[in-house]
């Protein structure tokens, strides 16, 4: 995309490269995640939860693979340097935050009660 449309390249070289921490943050986030999972042997998918984590990337986040994917997608625009690949992460946010997590916050306060509305009260969406 960096050389299909040179006229919308915005983030040159070098500031394009902070386009490579973005990414590494947000792929420790889904890795961090995931790891966290598969320790309390709760499902990654959409299947009931068997426990609610609040350690390690949960401390910051409720969402911790969403914030780790965003900034992912966020340091690849970034790395490309041209502003249309900006929409990407922009979509990505919107459906996420508007789609998926208010599913899963209910589906959150169904399975752990009051566990999940005082985790999810001192623990913000994204960071």
């Amino acid at each position: 995309m960096y050389s299909m449309v040179p006229s919308m390249n915005w983030i040159k070289y070098p500031w394009n490269l902070i386009g490579l921490v973005l990414a590494a943050v947000g792929l420790y986030f889904i890795i961090a995640s995931y790891m966290l999972f598969k320790k309390h042997n709760t499902p990654v998918s959409f299947e009931k939860s068997t426990q609610l984590i609040t350690e390690g990337v949960f401390k910051y986040s409720t969402n911790p693979m969403y914030f780790g994917g965003f900034t992912f997608l966020l340091g690849i625009c970034f790395l490309l340097g041209n502003i249309l690949s900006f929409v990407s992460p922009a979509v990505f946010f919107l459906v996420i935050n508007y789609m998926f997590i208010p599913y899963e916050e209910e589906k959150g306060e169904l399975e752990f009660g009051k566990g999940y509305t005082e985790y999810k009260g001192k623990t913000k969406k994204w960071i």
